[in-house]
């Protein structure tokens, strides 16, 4: 299973982990993660498209951003599923995005 395909499941379950853990109520965390989800999903969907690495760097953002965005969006005070969920995926796709990048080699051709 190439990297590309592990951000495309993870960006799915960023779009549904509000509903399924249950902090659908809190609104900025909801909104940030249904977004954030159909973002992560698109940018795979293009990085399986394409043997260059370089559209990883956009997932990379993507998971930096779900990192700290609890503490941006001031959702940290009120669901720590949120804020658990939201650091841990987003470590999860930094690191599967720089990964696919860094195994390029040489040539900049990634496997997907």
């Amino acid at each position: 299973m190439g990297w590309s395909w592990v951000n495309l499941i993870l960006g799915i379950w960023t779009f549904f982990s509000p509903f399924i853990l249950s902090f659908s109520s809190v609104r900025s965390a909801l909104w940030n993660d249904v977004i954030l989800g159909i973002i992560i999903v698109i940018i795979s969907v293009i990085a399986l498209g394409t043997a260059e690495p370089g559209v990883s760097w956009w997932n990379a953002a993507a998971g930096v951003w779900l990192i700290i965005s609890p503490f941006v969006l001031f959702f940290f005070q009120l669901s720590a599923t949120a804020v658990w969920n939201n650091v841990v995926v987003g470590i999860l796709i930094v690191i599967f995005s720089l990964v696919r990048v860094f195994a390029a080699g040489p040539t900049g051709k990634a496997s997907t």
